[in-house]
C-alpha cells in the first residue's frame, strides 16, 4: 500500500503503531490521532502534525489538560497552515476542558495541533473521527 503521510506504517497517512505519537492512524472507516500528555515548555509546542489522506474526516477534537489550577492554557488547530480553532484556558475556566468540539478534516490537508501554557506542565490532545468516501 503507498504512502502518502510518510512513515513507517501500513496505514496510508503514516500514522504510529502504538496509538500515540503526533501522526493520524486509519482504522477502517475510522481514524485517530492521540498526542498522549506532553511537558509542554511554553508556547507552540506542536501535539499533533499529520496529513490526511484522500477522504474527509468528521472529527472530535478534545484537548487534554493535567496540570494544575493556576495555569493557562491554549490549544490550537490548524488545517493548512490556517488556524480553524483556538482554545484558551485559565484557571477560572479549567472545568470546560471537557468539552470536545466537532470539526472536519478535510482530504489531502495538513492538521497541526499546537499548545501552550505558562509553566512547564503536561498536556495533550486527540482527535478522534469517521472517514467519509
Amino acid at each position: 500500500m503507498p504512502l502518502v503521510g510518510g512513515g513507517g506504517s501500513s496505514n496510508v497517512a503514516g500514522g504510529n503503531p502504538t496509538g500515540t505519537g503526533t501522526g493520524l492512524t486509519y482504522i477502517g472507516k475510522h481514524a485517530y490521532a492521540y498526542s498522549g500528555l506532553i511537558t509542554v515548555p511554553g508556547d507552540d509546542t506542536v501535539l499533533l502534525n499529520f496529513a490526511t489522506a484522500n477522504s474527509y474526516i468528521v472529527a472530535k477534537f478534545t484537548p487534554i489538560y493535567a496540570t494544575d489550577a493556576g495555569d493557562n492554557a491554549q490549544w490550537e488547530v490548524e488545517i493548512n497552515g490556517e488556524i480553524v480553532y483556538s482554545l484558551y484556558a485559565s484557571a477560572a475556566t479549567q472545568a470546560a476542558l471537557n468539552n470536545e468540539i466537532t470539526i472536519i478534516l478535510p482530504s489531502f490537508s495538513k492538521v497541526r495541533v499546537l499548545a501552550g501554557i505558562n509553566n512547564d506542565r503536561l498536556l495533550g490532545a486527540m482527535i478522534t473521527g469517521r472517514v467519509y468516501a
